[in-house]
Formats: structure tokens, C-alpha cells, sequence
């Protein structure tokens, strides 16, 4: 197992700082996570709210840099869409600078391999774990500053082992909800807040259960 977690580390280590620039941002998730850590660094973690440091020269915010889905007004500024959670990890290294939050993804990778070699039934168990981390997008994800987003779950008799569930957003998940019979859409649950997001979960054609994301 630690074979499988050192090896997975290095490989995704090279690529994220060998092959890839270290010290930029692959999507705006990565930006936006960024700022949430530093702002909650910043005051001492007693705020995740983003500043806008142009204010004085743009009192009515029009050119502010942020947009939905990622972020929302909140009483005190602009708040991001993601989990507090990961800002509260981020936050004590942020100073070190974008690179620490690819370190911190590549943890999150080399722990996905783990937990698939572990969860492995059958066979070599480093083969799955190969398989999910670098015959995946997950090696993308793995290297991405902030962009650790697959997750494995215990099998249950709700999600059987190898299922995969994907996620969507969308900019209006109100609008996108009271569509449902216009589109011929099936939803097993309504858009219901969840981690400090909406999330909606509907049937695909094939009866797999498939969740949309967005602001309501």
C-alpha cells in the first residue's frame, strides 16, 4: 500500500511540477479556491469573504472579476461556492504560494490510489489503483491546483461497487429544476443545499443517477 501511495506521489509530482508550471491556475475553481484560502488566512480565520481590492476606484462592483456559479453575495462580500473545508486546509501554507495547493492535490490523488488499491477485491491491487489515477482524468485532477474533486464512496445497495456518479453545473438551477417535464427530465431529489452549494440529482437515460450543481 505505501508502494502504491509513493509511487503515485512521484509520478504525479513530476507532472505537476516537471512537466506543468507550478505556479499558475489550470481553471477558475482553482483561482477562486486560491483567494478563499488567502482571505481566510488573511483574517485570521475569522472570514472567507474574497476582497476586491479595486472598491475604492469601484464602488458599484461593476467590474468585479467574479461571476456565478463560482461565487455568491453574502452579508459581508463576495463567498465562494466551495467547501470551507478545503480553505481551512489550505489556509495555514497559502503563503507559500499556488504551488502548495498542487501539493495538496497531489496528497488528495495519491490517497484516491490508496483507497482503490485497498477497497481492490481481486487481482494485483496496484493495478486498479494505476488505472483510476493515470487512465483517468484523475491525473489531471490530482495535478491541478485545488482540483482534487473525484472522491471514492463505500458500496451500498443505493451505488453498486463500480459505479461512477458524474456531476454537472449549471448557471440557473431553479430555472434548470422547473424544466424538469419540458426536457423530460426525472430528478430523485430537488435542488437542495448541501456543502454550501445546491445540489439536484436526476436519472440519465440509462437509470444512472447523475447531480447538477449551480446557484437557485
Amino acid at each position: 500500500m505505501l508502494l502504491v501511495v509513493a509511487g503515485a506521489a512521484l509520478i504525479l509530482g513530476v507532472i505537476a511540477f516537471g512537466l506543468l508550471r507550478g505556479d499558475t491556475f489550470g481553471s477558475i475553481d482553482s483561482s477562486i479556491k486560491f483567494l478563499q484560502a488567502s482571505a481566510l488566512a488573511a483574517s485570521g480565520f475569522r472570514s472567507t469573504a474574497l476582497p476586491y481590492p479595486a472598491l475604492a476606484l469601484d464602488p458599484g462592483q461593476m467590474f468585479v472579476p467574479f461571476d456565478p456559479p463560482y461565487v455568491f453575495r453574502g452579508a459581508t462580500g463576495y463567498e465562494s461556492v466551495f467547501s470551507s473545508g478545503y480553505a481551512i486546509l489550505a489556509a495555514p501554507v497559502i503563503h507559500l504560494g499556488p504551488g502548495v495547493l498542487r501539493a495538496l492535490s497531489i496528497f488528495g490523488g495519491a490517497a484516491t490510489a490508496a483507497g482503490t488499491a485497498w477497497l481492490a477485491e481481486r487481482g494485483p491491487r496496484w493495478v486498479p489503483a494505476v488505472l483510476i489515477t493515470f487512465a483517468t482524468p484523475m491525473w489531471y485532477y490530482a495535478t491541478a491546483s485545488g482540483e482534487t474533486t473525484l472522491a471514492l464512496h463505500a458500496a451500498s445497495d443505493e451505488h453498486s461497487p463500480g459505479s461512477v456518479q458524474l456531476g454537472f453545473a449549471a448557471d440557473n438551477l431553479a430555472e434548470f429544476y422547473d424544466r424538469r417535464d419540458e426536457l423530460g427530465l426525472s430528478f430523485t431529489q430537488p435542488p437542495t443545499e448541501m456543502h454550501g452549494v445546491h445540489i439536484a440529482r436526476l436519472r440519465d437515460i440509462d437509470g444512472a443517477e447523475t447531480s447538477v450543481s449551480g446557484p437557485v
